[in-house]
């Protein structure tokens, strides 16, 4: 079971195996899928599209390659390090996430404006986890959860410009994300953040097909 600390945070041997393999395996995983994505959208010739899968991909393989370093090391002083870089992560996941929704799906509405949004409260996320997450604890996981369900301010606007099963896999995914960050709280739990890995591994999943399916296409199907 976990053990916490204001420096850092100790697993037992086996969750550590759990939390590294989880991740490592979705990391390679979405690897093999970016190679796809960029050229679905390297046929269609669209810079956003293009850009948009780019910086979607980065971010995700970002993400699960610090998380996968960090549950892989024993000193402390490395482990703060690549935790700090683990948790601003997950602001580049949520931004990386939207980056293509709003520069393709969006663009011709409220696009630009909710990108502009998402990086600003992203990377005020990141100052705040650099200089300020000991202070308030708690707030983290909270601006994880507004950042990521800041789409919902232009919900009718996504609804005219992705077919309904894109809408449904988005929002899928979003939820799964937000029940995983219950076991992700829950450090009573035996292996309580290798549960929410595995959440996190499936929110992925399903915001990427809706990218590879719903987004990137230069005609998605709408139902």
């Amino acid at each position: 079971m976990a053990q916490r600390d204001a420096q850092t945070i100790r697993y037992s041997a086996s969750e550590e195996r759990f939390n590294r393999t989880s991740h490592a395996l979705a990391g390679l995983g979405f690897l093999c899928g970016l190679a796809w994505l960029m050229l679905v959208a390297t046929r269609t010739g669209e810079p956003y599209r293009i850009v948009g899968s780019a910086v979607f991909g980065a971010c995700l393989i970002l993400f699960y390659l610090t998380s996968t370093i960090y549950h892989s090391l024993r000193s402390d002083r490395w482990r703060q390090l690549f935790r700090k870089l683990d948790h601003i992560g997950i602001y580049l996941l949520i931004a990386g996430t939207y980056t293509p929704i709003t520069l393709v799906t969006l663009r011709d509405g409220n696009g630009w404006a909710i990108f502009g949004t998402v990086w600003g409260l992203a990377l005020a996320g990141i100052l705040f986890k650099i200089f300020l997450v000991h202070q308030i604890p708690f707030l983290a996981p909270v601006l994880y959860v507004a950042l990521g369900w800041l789409i919902v301010i232009d919900l009718d606007g996504l609804l005219t410009s992705m077919p309904l099963a894109g809408v449904v896999w988005l929002v899928a995914g979003g939820v799964i994300y937000t029940v995983g960050l219950v076991f992700y709280a829950i450090n009573r739990i035996p292996h309580h953040h290798g549960i929410w890995h595995l959440f996190v591994a499936v929110g992925s999943l399903c915001h990427y097909l809706t990218i590879l399916w719903y987004v990137i296409p230069l005609s998605p199907g709408f139902d």
